[in-house]
């Protein structure tokens, strides 16, 4: 019989239904606690016009409150009542001439068993703690991921279904991402610890983030959606966010909508952050920085950034001025088919290439006394097969000669510097990270290089992906000379595809830096939209 049927017919008349129809009842309410909540309401209103018209209440208030504390006492209690119910109408079937539904004793006594009975089935999915949900499922995931219950931890699946409570834990290199049935997406990024629930009031959902980076994507909500870190709180109606959690601070960058961020330690405060704005919360510190890329301008020594214009329809193009140590701005010019994409600001080579003389005597003025360097470049290839090498970005000396050199020969990168040492073995570099499903124009890559005296390092998306520890020297062999993009200085190695941004630092960026520089320019840019 149809839920509504009997529902209906329980309603009408409380001794209407079998046992097997009670059960069927029972069964369909708590399967559906918005109905559970509606057949609930409609008992208590005819409780409260019985409470005026019964005469034969026999301490009814008494009764009310004992089974309400015996509710209280939880899932077991509540399993004891459902079993009293059923005994109770078996005993009246067999006795038919002892049942009545005209009695107001017996029909009340009857409907205040159901109201507590559905009632509980309801408020228990809300409250008991044992009661487990489905939160989400697991759409990407890449690593040795892991989700943890309890003392039990098992492999991380595609389409596996997250319950409430469940922790997943993403060890270096790894990485995934969880969909929630409206199709708000949560990326967890490597070494993160992070576990899902929903509120239980609410039903509003709940990250708690113990470590790592996460990007959200948030549909609008009813209910509002919080993130909860050791330092911090940030709770959002729909947004898109990342938050990046070490032990001593919380990072929150937005990229569109508002989020409440409240500080949790070190005297509890809160404020808006806005798009294009970052949160910081720790111990000893709690304000707001607009969002940028990249992160540190106070170290670059030349920026070619699509996220900011010189003038309308230019991408900012700009190097450290020796004199003034400031930013200023600075040409670089196109040479054969290069061209802006429109709306973009990326550069288009498809056999051209850019070069900038103005900036090769700034970055040797601001680079070549120190003896620490780092190389950040964001671009789409516009093939993995490259036969020949073909340079993406490249620093030369008058004699053509290469000071540095990022240069792509099939799906595999070199990265050559010239330092006091002598020459030694380009660092190599895969295109593509190990378990990274991309090819030919479908991703930006964005490559960070970090040199100092004995140590150079590649990250590709974030992760470091090579290393070597041979020893170097200092940058004071570097000569002056111009900076080309897409080919070598003197326009050989042409390389083709699309270069959306560059950064050279005058430090070695550390790893939570090129973390963080990906995921803002990923906010900035919306990679992938």
């Amino acid at each position: 019989m149809a839920p509504d049927d009997l529902v209906q017919r329980y309603l009408d008349n409380r001794s209407a239904l079998l046992p097997p129809e009670m059960d069927e009842l029972i069964a369909a309410l708590r399967a559906e606690p918005a109905r559970a909540a509606a057949v609930r309401e409609q008992l208590m209103v005819d409780d409260l016009l019985a409470q005026k018209l019964a005469v034969d209440r026999r301490n009814f208030p008494a009764q009310v409150a004992q089974r309400l504390a015996d509710f209280e006492r939880g899932q077991e209690e509540l399993d004891q009542q459902v079993s009293e119910l059923r005994e109770l109408a078996e005993a009246e079937i067999e006795r038919p001439q002892a049942w009545s539904g005209s009695s107001p004793w017996v029909k009340w006594v009857l409907a205040l068993s159901a109201a507590v009975l559905i009632g509980g089935a309801f408020l228990a999915g809300q409250w008991l703690p044992g009661e487990r949900h489905h939160v989400a499922k697991v759409v990407v995931v890449s690593g040795d991921v892991t989700v943890h219950d309890g003392g039990r931890s098992s492999p991380v699946t595609i389409d596996g279904g997250l319950l409430t409570g469940q922790r997943l834990i993403v060890p270096a290199g790894g990485r995934v991402q969880v969909e929630y049935q409206d199709a708000t997406t949560v990326r967890l990024g490597e070494s993160s610890a992070v576990t899902f629930d929903l509120d239980r009031r609410t039903g509003g959902k709940q990250v708690q983030i113990d470590r790592g980076e996460v990007w959200a994507d948030i549909q609008p909500q009813q209910a509002a959606m919080v993130f909860k870190t050791p330092h911090a709180v940030a709770t959002v109606l729909g947004t898109k966010l990342r938050l990046s959690v070490s032990q001593t601070q919380t990072l929150l960058d937005v990229t569109e909508g508002r989020v409440q961020l409240d500080r949790t330690g070190g005297g509890q405060q809160s404020q808006l952050v806005a798009a294009n704005e970052t949160g910081i919360a720790s111990q000893g510190e709690f304000r707001l920085r607009p969002l940028a890329w990249p992160l540190h301008k106070a170290s670059a020594a030349y920026v070619l950034s699509p996220l900011e214009v010189s003038e309308p329809g230019v991408p900012l193009m700009c190097a450290r001025n020796p004199e003034s140590g400031n930013l200023r701005e600075t040409r670089l010019l196109p040479q054969g088919d290069a061209a802006l994409v429109p709306g973009t600001l990326r550069w288009q080579l498809a056999g051209g290439y850019l070069q900038s003389d103005e900036a090769g005597p700034d970055l040797r003025s601001a680079l070549a006394d120190k003896d620490e360097f780092s190389l950040e470049v964001v671009f789409t290839p516009a093939s993995e097969s490259f036969r020949e090498p073909a340079t993406i970005v490249a620093l030369a000396d008058a004699n053509v000669r290469a000071i540095f050199a990022l240069i792509q020969q099939g799906r595999e990168l070199t990265f050559a510097i010239r330092t006091t040492a002598p020459a030694e073995e380009p660092l190599r570099i895969p295109l593509v990270a190990s378990g990274e499903p991309l090819s030919a124009g479908q991703q930006e890559r964005h490559v960070a290089i970090t040199y100092r005296s004995g140590e150079l390092i590649a990250w590709l998306q974030g992760a470091e992906v090579a290393r070597s520890n041979i020893p170097r020297g200092p940058l004071t062999d570097w000569r002056e000379g111009a900076l080309s993009v897409g080919a070598a200085a003197g326009g050989e190695r042409v390389w083709r595809g699309e270069v959306a941004a560059l950064a050279l630092h005058s430090r070695v960026l550390t790893p939570d830096e090129i973390s963080r520089s990906v995921a803002s320019f990923r906010l900035l840019a919306n990679w992938g939209k």
